[in-house]
């Protein structure tokens, strides 16, 4: 049987919908052309140049350029008035009143993009005296105009009502330096002025991913208002949770170092006393009322009017730096939450461990002969304050009518003949740094002879 009968008597559709052999495919696809599958390269040079002066950035340019070889040489150094408009297509003082054909303006935008020249490193519009610089994640970002600066970025007070409970990731908060480019809020609402409102911006482009990746659909059953009030109490109270967290570490790591490396101070203030003391200082700067009384009573309740007479009486805990240090401290850590956790830990112990060191500089030392007690820290005599106190040796004691308590003090184990000194807390660190024996004895007061 010849092979045209046998063709003839197999079905059509069969023969047909039978797989083609591999060099028929090879043939096939060798037939295409590559050229067919990007269109773009083979525009001709003038409607190519009509399409990416349409560009919206001059940096989407340079992305183009880089999808091949074809564009990367035709949308290059050699097409020089397609620069030429970039740098000159923005309205206000143009950089080149008429195009010069020596002048390389490829490399006039390269210098203005990285940087090395004065201008808008979005538009290329000469903007020498009116620019503003943003930081992104607290790094350079880019030298913007203002017109830029509004069509690109959006401010973070404005999404409030918008998208509640929205969060920025802070490495895409957008600072600005040398001025700010929007308008003040205060036409808009009432409730900003111009010290108090949020200056911090996000680009456009983040903005749009964070919303994607955050918010929920749309619903027009939604309660905005709810939402919004609702994620304002939710923040104040992971913000309280936080500073709790925080304050806890932060004493830890102060009483750990306190501990370890202040033996010569515990028995004016014992390891297991000390984080007491750093709580009460921490609640002394939140409410100095609520704070407890350095004895251990506890303040009774005061009127407004009899307030300061207390304070001024000196029965409340004063307000030394190492609250605030410790607030600080606390700021620190809720703000080092992107750091990797050992630079975050190691950080903190440092920070810790040199505010200790700053409160207590001045230790006094054995074996020293002091006469003054300000050769402790201030803090050190604070507690040697409330050491005196729960002894009874806070004042020389009244001898008949004759008020011995601004009279000098002569130490109960030194030679008579020793100089005075001129304060109680002064002996108490004399007898601290001389006679260390006889701190728990009972000092026979000598003063006023």
């Amino acid at each position: 049987m010849s092979t045209d009968a046998k063709h003839e008597d197999e079905d059509p559709a069969t023969i047909s919908s039978s797989p083609p052999s591999p060099s028929a495919s090879a043939a096939s696809a060798s037939s295409i052309d590559p050229n067919a599958l990007t269109p773009l390269i083979n525009l001709p040079q003038e409607i190519l140049i009509h399409i990416v002066k349409l560009l919206p950035v001059v940096l989407d340019v340079f992305y183009l350029r880089q999808t091949c070889k074809s564009l990367y040489h035709r949308l290059g150094p050699a097409n020089q008035p397609l620069w030429h408009h970039f740098v000159n297509q923005k309205k206000g003082r143009r950089r080149f009143a008429h195009y010069i054909q020596d002048t390389d303006y490829f490399a006039t935008t390269k210098k203005i993009l990285r940087g090395e020249a004065d201008g808008c490193q979005i538009c290329l519009r000469d903007a020498r005296y009116n620019y503003f610089i943003a930081y992104r994640g607290g790094i350079f970002y880019k030298s913007v105009c203002r017109t830029c600066a509004t069509e690109n970025f959006t401010e973070l007070w404005r999404l409030e009502d918008q998208y509640p409970g929205l969060k920025i990731h802070p490495n895409d908060r957008i600072t600005w330096v040398g001025g700010f480019p929007f308008d003040d809020p205060i036409s808009v609402t009432g409730r900003y002025t111009i010290a108090d409102y949020n200056r911090t911006s996000v680009r456009n482009v983040d903005l749009q991913a964070a919303i994607k990746e955050q918010m929920k659909p749309v619903d027009d059953n939604r309660n905005l208002a709810k939402e919004a009030w609702e994620s304002r109490y939710d923040k104040q109270i992971a913000f309280a949770h936080k500073r709790k967290e925080s304050a806890d570490i932060i004493v830890g790591i102060m009483a750990e170092e306190y501990r370890q490396n202040y033996t010569q101070l515990h028995w004016l203030m014992s390891p297991e006393r000390f984080p007491e003391y750093l709580y009460n200082s921490l609640l002394w700067n939140l409410r100095p009322w609520l704070a407890p009384h350095y004895c251990g009573r506890p303040m009774p309740k005061l009127r407004l009017g009899n307030y300061m007479g207390v304070m001024r009486s000196g029965k409340a805990m004063p307000r030394f730096t190492l609250g605030d240090n410790i607030d600080e401290l606390m700021d620190f850590y809720s703000d080092s939450e992107e750091l990797l956790p050992d630079v975050r830990w190691r950080g903190l112990q440092d920070a810790c461990r040199m505010v200790l060191h700053r409160e207590l500089a001045k230790i006094p030392q054995a074996g020293q002969n002091i006469r003054k007690a300000s050769a402790a820290s201030s803090l050190i005599r604070y507690w040697l304050d409330a050491w005196l106190r729960e002894r009874g040796h806070k004042g020389v004691p009244k001898d008949g009518n004759r008020d011995l308590r601004n009279s000098p003090r002569k130490c109960p184990f030194c030679e008579p003949t020793a100089q005075s000194l001129n304060s109680t807390q002064a002996l108490a660190v004399h007898v601290w740094c001389r006679h260390p024996d006889q701190l728990e004895e009972e000092w026979a007061w000598i003063g006023g002879y």
